[in-house]
């Protein structure tokens, strides 16, 4: 029987070129926190180095992040916070609705295996996503994390 797949959520997400009460439209980074969840009770998870890639909704590619591996215990939660520039600061802006909101799309992927006593699994690619609202504040627009799922990056 395999484990379960580690859950992924998206639990900050701030651009500050899109807050309109700072009126810094040059800063154009991207700011955020993942949150990965190990689920299983009795193994380990080792992940290889995540993969974050932050497009707009066209698929229109921002910018990319790596998170490098890292292992999660049992039942254990981690929080990789990441700040990256993107690739043209002009996709971030035109990301931008017509209400002054915008909608980013955030991908992960990596490869896991997971630790049973004293042996570890074969490889397992995760591939999930979720689009990220983002208000004129410039901040993610809903308090609750974002749970990321499976779909194409």
């Amino acid at each position: 029987m395999r484990p379960d797949d580690p859950k992924c959520w998206i639990e900050y997400f701030y651009v500050p070129a899109l807050n309109t009460t700072l009126d810094s439209r040059l800063n154009t980074t991207l700011n955020f926190m993942v949150r990965l969840a190990n689920p299983n009770s009795d193994q380990g998870i080792y992940y290889d180095d995540v993969h974050l890639s932050f497009s707009n909704t066209t698929n229109t590619s921002i910018a990319n992040y790596t998170v490098s591996r890292f292992y999660q215990g049992l039942k254990k939660k981690a929080k990789k916070w990441g700040q990256v520039l993107p690739l043209n600061k002009h996709r971030v802006l035109r990301a931008v609705l017509p209400n002054g909101s915008a909608v980013f799309r955030l991908g992960l992927k990596t490869q896991v295996r997971f630790k049973i006593a004293f042996w570890k699994t074969k490889r397992y690619g995760i591939e999930v996503g979720a689009d990220v609202e983002v208000n004129r504040d410039g901040v993610k627009a809903y308090d609750k994390g974002i749970r990321m799922r499976k779909y194409d990056v």
